[in-house]
């Protein structure tokens, strides 16, 4: 009875730790190692902590099918055997970075299907026979910045299509080939950080920054525009909205694209004689600034008049407040976990769900 009852607890053993994910995260050297993951965790589904491969002779990341949550990075550096990310597909969170970079084999970034948020820095650089983003359809949410730089076969960004918020940095540099920015039309907020909200310079065929945002996309530090060769069309939306109330202390750099957009006073200009028509959308009133958020909520508001009513996961009231147009900070210090705010003024009433660690 004592072997059999030993043998069981072996065995319990055993079962307990396939099911189980690595303590710390991955550190890939190898396609062999990558391979063993599978095999010594073959239900885990969440890895706590970072995904670093780099500088590996990897050719394909099928080991990782299963997962669906990285509280870390993921980072994909120096690998350029790596064609596809084929074994992402179920991958929908990403804790801090995405990093695709100096990936040279990779063509396509369609395994990302799944992919909704990134919490930190979403970069793909040096990845030079990447030609689209097809595939990242279903990101909506990027933390700090999205980086699209020297990708020299890039000739669209239109998979990015359902992406509303940039928590720091949108830049699209050094990519020679990319003629337009659609795929970025929905985006509504791009917070800004030390670096900038926004950079665009020097893609040398991009002529026109039509897709960039719309009339009610927020940008709330500094902008650049240069040196993109061919570029005479700056006055959209999205920048002609911005220019009209850059805010404080924000530095503007436009120049050395074509006339019509080669200075910010060309632009302005610009914006002044378009039609109005080109300025009507369906109009977004409230905006969450951050999410997570720490010990203040920041919303933007067109609206003047109204509420704004914070709640905790049980419907708890823990604070209401009077509504401010513009960008507005309002105390959420004395609550935790899933919060519920709900702004309301006039015929428009919206609730988002926010997160405070």
């Amino acid at each position: 009875m004592k072997h059999y009852y030993f043998s069981a607890l072996a065995l319990l053993a055993v079962a307990f730790s396939y099911g189980q994910c690595p303590p710390a995260g991955l550190n890939i050297t190898s396609q062999a190692q990558l391979n063993a993951f599978l095999v010594d965790y073959p239900n885990c589904t969440q890895i706590n902590g970072d995904v670093i491969i780099d500088e590996a002779n990897i050719t394909n990341l099928n080991a990782l099918a299963n997962i669906v949550t990285i509280t870390g990075a993921l980072e994909i550096r120096e690998v350029p055997a790596l064609a596809n990310l084929n074994g992402l597909q179920n991958l929908q969170t990403v804790g801090t970075d995405l990093i695709l970079r100096e990936v040279e084999g990779l063509s396509t970034l369609a395994a990302l299907s799944s992919l909704t948020s990134v919490g930190g820095e979403f970069t793909v650089r040096s990845c030079p026979d990447l030609v689209e983003f097809n595939g990242v359809n279903n990101l909506m949410h990027v933390g700090l910045g999205m980086i699209i730089r020297d990708c020299e076969s890039l000739t669209s960004i239109e998979g990015l299509s359902n992406l509303t918020f940039v928590g720091e940095i949108l830049e699209v540099v050094e990519n020679p080939v990319l003629t337009n920015l659609m795929g970025l039309e929905n985006i509504m907020t791009i917070v800004g950080g030390e670096e900038g909200a926004l950079v665009i310079e020097g893609n040398a065929m991009l002529t026109s920054l039509e897709g960039l945002g719309n009339a009610y996309t927020v940008m709330t530090g500094d902008v650049t525009i240069a040196a993109n060769g061919l570029l005479s069309l700056c006055a959209v939306p999205s920048i002609c909205s911005y220019l009209q109330n850059p805010s404080a202390g924000a530095l503007i750099t436009i120049n050395t694209n074509l006339l019509g957009c080669n200075s910010q006073a060309e632009v302005e200009t610009a914006c002044t004689v378009l039609d109005t028509d080109y300025f009507t959308e369906t109009v977004v009133p409230f905006r969450i600034m951050q999410n997570p958020v720490k010990d203040v909520l920041q919303l933007h508001s067109t609206e003047a008049n109204g509420t704004v009513v914070i709640y905790d996961a049980l419907g708890r009231k823990v604070g209401t407040y009077n509504l401010q147009k513009g960008i507005h900070a309002y105390s959420v210090e004395n609550a935790s976990g899933l919060l519920i705010v709900v702004v309301e003024s006039g015929e428009y009433k919206q609730a988002f769900k926010v997160l405070k660690p």
